[in-house]
Order: C-alpha cells, then sequence, then structure tokens
C-alpha cells in the first residue's frame, strides 16, 4: 500500500480499515449503548491519560513507517519491545493508570535485564544496511504508463 499511494496515506489506511471492526464489536458488546450517557460534565473527569492514546497509537505507526527503513524492523521491534515491556513493569510496580499494583520481584528485573540485554546485542550487531530499491508511488506507476503508451 505504501509503495502505490505513500506511506502517509497507509497509515490513515490502517487507522481507517481498523475503525471499522472495532466500532462493530463496539456495537455488539454494548447493543449500541454506552454504560453511562456521555456528557461534558462525564468528559472532564477523564483522566489525561485516557485522552493519549489514539494520539501514541499514530506517532507509533508513523515512527513504524519512517523509521524502519532507516534503522531495519530488527532494531525497531526490539527497541520497541524492551521498551513498552519495561513501561509495563514500571507501571505494575506503582499501579499507576489504574493497573493493579504487581510488585518488581527478583525473577521478574532480571527477566527485564535478560530483554534489554538481549536488545542491545541484536541492535550492535545489525550489520550494514543493504540498498532498498526505490519505492514506486502512484505518479512513478502513472509515468511509466504514459510512457509505455507514447511508444
Amino acid at each position: 500500500m505504501g509503495r502505490i499511494a505513500g506511506k502517509t496515506f497507509s497509515s490513515v489506511n490502517s487507522f481507517i480499515t481498523g475503525l471499522i471492526p472495532l466500532f462493530i464489536v463496539f456495537l455488539i458488546e454494548s447493543k449500541g449503548v454506552t454504560k453511562t450517557m456521555v456528557t461534558a460534565e462525564s468528559v472532564a473527569h477523564v483522566p489525561w491519560w485516557g485522552w493519549i492514546g489514539g494520539m501514541l497509537g499514530t506517532i507509533y505507526v508513523l515512527s513504524q513507517i519512517f523509521v524502519v527503513p532507516k534503522i531495519g524492523a530488527a532494531n525497531f521491534t526490539g527497541v520497541l519491545v524492551s521498551t513498552q515491556l519495561t513501561t509495563a513493569v514500571l507501571m505494575d510496580n506503582w499501579g499507576i493508570v489504574g493497573v493493579p499494583q504487581r510488585s518488581l520481584t527478583l525473577y521478574r528485573g532480571l527477566g527485564l535485564a535478560g530483554l534489554l540485554i538481549s536488545v542491545f546485542v541484536i541492535t550492535q550487531s545489525a550489520g550494514a544496511p543493504q540498498t532498498a530499491p526505490k519505492e514506486e508511488t502512484v505518479v512513478d506507476l502513472e509515468e511509466k504508463k504514459t510512457n509505455i503508451s507514447e511508444a
């Protein structure tokens, strides 16, 4: 999709095609009704972190699209997973954003340290990047089509 219509359009497509099944599941689960009436007052009581999920999802998708070609999929995924797991362990330990508190035990700490060491080894031994083929866009395809029809 990104090669044909552009990377950013591919991101938009990802969110739109994800929204449709999510909305269907919402309608089935809620029978089309929210648990309480959504009012300006109820919205005002939503914590700050309750509003940033969509924005963070967008940042994730866009960073994946633009960063993976530069650093590689393994480096990107390794850093992403280790960051997510470190954040999750700390969220558990402190019980923040409504997560039930679960202490950072010795085994959890050792597991996290092992993961971080593994990601460090993977990212340090990634090797030189290979030359990627030029991505064709819709404009490139139209130019090819025009050149063929003119010949």
